[in-house]
């Protein structure tokens, strides 16, 4: 019995919704859901971000005619969202549990609801996501989402190994490979990301243009999920604490992190930034600002102006968490870059006040900013030393690869594989010893394995298969 591909990678996306939301469904139930209006209406909401009027809803329908109706409700509601449904074959398809007619109703809510483009009426949405794909997998040619540019996952295994080469090593596939190229695909989405998909080599022979969008937009979504370092980011471009660079504007100055417009903008000169920010006032260059702390856009037509004349237009469309991290990872292999240093005692008495020569610390070069934006205990210790100082002291008990794994997640958004339950342990303490992001989603991972460790389970062990006919 041939599995239904468009309609489990569809539902997936609907799970992944619902557990933003703190709903943890399996694929049958949430498949139930959809076709008896219930969990539709729910998807609304969360799409929609607004609370729609359930009065009229059957709660738990047995019947056709109750699921026919909620399903009706729901059209009308996506209508007013603007997405274009013939309410009475459309109505009685899903509430009949056709396949077919779900996949393309959750495809059409999932392109609406599409954030991928910064500018949906100049790229639209499915351009954007191909684009993205473009820049991740630069050493392949891709043309559209078909066979000849998604066919054999080659693709979809650089797009993962650009995310996290340590777990997805360029060794680990291959484009003469495709049964491995799937099985890494497949294991490390459900791993990583905690879907739920069981197609084998043979199911991607049937995948048509629509299940390799949707499949490329899942991985988008998976690896952009994560809000805690544009979050930190966000924090950092709304504070002028140690702000090092003041460009003047019509109406006065505006301040920035250099090394901030360095992990950008790198190939910007300062005498153009003088140049073209003297001509603007200073409320417009905050939603620049803005966007090239965060890659959050306010105002396309003014940001996309303002980085042409600054001769990086691309770097409009490197707008997503995954671009925004990719560009401080390369800052962390800047050393030449590096102002700042953690003092870090090797020996053993790391309390010891005594102990103050430095020529018994290790020294970690960092850049100042960079822990600023993403660590409250270095904030708060950056805030109390003199400006001029070059370097602070690090006397917790945690290794010095601890700490230098720490700062290198604060560079990169991720951590790798540890093999001990001790080592994860370690991490977690940092974690909360540094101030790091509570909401991270790399916490959570942490969590995760050291609970696997310590009960020798797999890790995001979840038995909710499903097969769809």
């Amino acid at each position: 019995m041939e599995k239904n591909i468009p309609l489990q990678i569809s539902l997936n996306w609907v799970r992944y919704i619902f557990q933003k939301h703190g709903i943890q469904d399996n694929l049958s139930k949430i498949y139930q859901g959809i076709r008896s209006g219930e969990f539709l209406m729910d998807l609304i909401d969360f799409l929609s971000e607004k609370s729609h009027d359930r009065s009229k809803i059957y709660e738990n329908p047995d019947q056709f005619v109750q699921r026919s109706n909620n399903v009706s409700i729901c059209i009308k509601e996506l209508r007013k969202e603007g997405i274009p449904l013939q309410d009475s074959s459309t109505r009685i398809k899903i509430a009949s549990g056709n396949y077919h007619t779900i996949s393309i109703l959750l495809r059409q809510m999932m392109e609406h609801w599409m954030t991928v483009s910064p500018d949906p009426k100049k790229v639209p949405h499915s351009q954007a996501l191909l684009n993205w794909c473009q820049r991740h997998a630069s050493n392949v040619s891709i043309t559209s989402f078909n066979k000849r540019s998604f066919g054999d996952g080659y693709v979809y295994c650089l797009l993962l190994h650009s995310y996290r080469p340590d777990l997805v090593p360029l060794s680990a596939f291959s484009r003469k490979s495709k049964n491995l190229n799937i099985d890494v695909l497949v294991n490390v989405m459900n791993n990583l990301f905690g879907f739920v998909l069981n197609f084998s080599v043979k199911d991607f022979d049937y995948f048509d243009e629509f299940s390799f969008f949707f499949l490329a937009h899942l991985i988008f979504l998976g690896i952009n999920d994560d809000t805690a370092f544009r979050d930190d980011m966000l924090k950092l471009y709304k504070r002028n604490e140690l702000c090092d660079l003041f460009l003047k504007t019509i109406d006065g100055e505006i301040g920035f992190h250099k090394q901030v417009l360095m992990a950008r903008m790198p190939d910007v000169s300062l005498q153009t930034l003088i140049r073209i920010f003297s001509t603007q006032l200073t409320e417009d260059l905050k939603i620049v600002k803005k966007f090239i702390y965060t890659g959050l856009i306010e105002d396309p037509d003014f940001v996309s102006l303002i980085l042409n004349q600054l001769g990086v237009s691309n770097l409009f469309y490197k707008n997503s968490k995954h671009d925004l991290v990719l560009d401080f990872t390369r800052l962390f292999y800047d050393e030449n870059s590096k102002d700042f240093f953690i003092l870090k005692d090797d020996s053993n008495n790391s309390n010891d006040s005594n102990n103050s020569n430095n020529s018994n610390f290790n020294q970690i070069s960092v850049h100042k900013s960079i822990l600023l934006a993403r660590s409250g205990m270095f904030r708060g210790m950056f805030l109390t030393v003199e400006k001029s100082s070059d370097s602070v002291h690090d006397y917790s008990d945690f290794s010095p690869q601890t700490l230098h794994d720490v700062i290198k997640f604060l560079y990169t958004d991720s951590f790798n594989s540890f093999n001990s339950f001790d080592s994860i342990i370690e991490i977690i303490d940092a974690f909360s010893f540094y101030q790091l992001n509570p909401n991270s989603i790399e916490l959570s991972r942490l969590t995760n394995s050291s609970t696997s460790f310590n009960s020798n389970s797999e890790i995001f062990d979840d038995n909710d298969e499903m097969n769809i006919n």
